[in-house]
C-alpha cells in the first residue's frame, strides 16, 4: 500500500530518492546548502520509481511544480541505471533527458544524478567513501577490511557498504546508518566530492 505524500502543489520542486538513507541524507545536504523549497519523495526503492512519476504526473497541481530531479544508484551500470530513468519518465509521459544532469525544457523541467558521479558503477556509499578518504579513521578502516577478507570465508559482497559501516563504527555514535551520520554531520559536506552534487541541486 503506498504511503500518503504531502501534495505536491506545496512544492515547487521535487527530489526523488530511492530509500529512506537518500532521503535523511539529502535532507542534510539541502539544509548545508540553504536550499529550503524542495520536498524530497522517498521511492522506497527504485523499483517504485515508475509508480511515484505516475502519481506526480496525474496530480492536478502538476503545473505548479518547476522541476523534479532524479536521483538513483548506478548500482553495476551508470547507463543502465540512467535507461531505467528514461524508461520511468516515458511510461509517465514526462519529458526525458537525453543524458545525466541535463535539464529537460517545459515545466517541470526534469533532470537525473546517477550516484556516485553519473559515470562510475556504485552506489551513495561510495560518494561519502570519496569525501572520507583523508579522515584518519579509514586508515583503520581498510587495515580491518584486509583482515576481514583475508580471514572470513565469506567476505562482504559489497565492500563499498562494508567500509562505510566501518567507518561510522568509528563514530561517537556507532550505531547510526549512513542517513543518520549525514543528519548528524558526519559527512564532510565541503569536501570537493560533493560539488557535482551540490550544483545539481542548486539548478533546480
Amino acid at each position: 500500500m503506498t504511503q500518503e505524500r504531502t501534495p505536491v502543489r506545496s512544492y515547487q520542486n521535487q527530489l526523488l530518492v530511492e530509500g529512506r538513507d537518500e532521503e535523511l541524507f539529502f535532507g542534510a545536504l539541502l539544509r548545508e546548502l540553504g536550499i529550503s523549497d524542495v520536498q524530497i519523495q522517498n521511492c522506497r526503492g527504485k523499483d517504485n520509481l515508475s509508480i511515484v512519476l505516475l502519481e506526480i504526473a496525474q496530480d492536478p497541481d502538476i503545473h505548479l511544480i518547476n522541476s523534479i530531479a532524479i536521483v538513483r544508484d548506478a548500482d553495476l551500470s551508470a547507463n543502465g541505471a540512467f535507461q531505467s530513468v528514461q524508461s520511468a519518465l516515458r511510461r509517465a509521459n514526462l519529458a526525458v533527458p537525453t543524458r545525466m544532469l541535463q535539464q529537460t525544457t517545459g515545466n517541470p523541467s526534469i533532470s537525473a544524478f546517477i550516484m556516485p558521479d553519473n559515470a562510475s558503477n556504485g552506489a551513495l556509499e561510495q560518494l561519502c567513501l570519496s569525501a572520507l578518504d583523508g579522515d584518519p579513521a579509514m586508515i583503520c578502516v581498510e587495515d580491518f577490511l584486509r583482515c576481514v577478507n583475508g580471514q572470513v570465508a565469506a567476505p562482504p559482497r559489497d565492500q563499498q557498504k562494508a567500509r562505510i559501516h566501518a567507518f561510522l563504527a568509528s563514530r561517537e555514535d556507532p550505531e547510526l546508518r549512513l542517513g543518520e551520520a549525514a543528519q548528524r554531520g558526519y559527512i564532510p559536506w565541503n569536501h570537493w566530492a560533493f560539488g557535482p552534487l551540490a550544483q545539481f541541486l542548486r539548478n533546480l
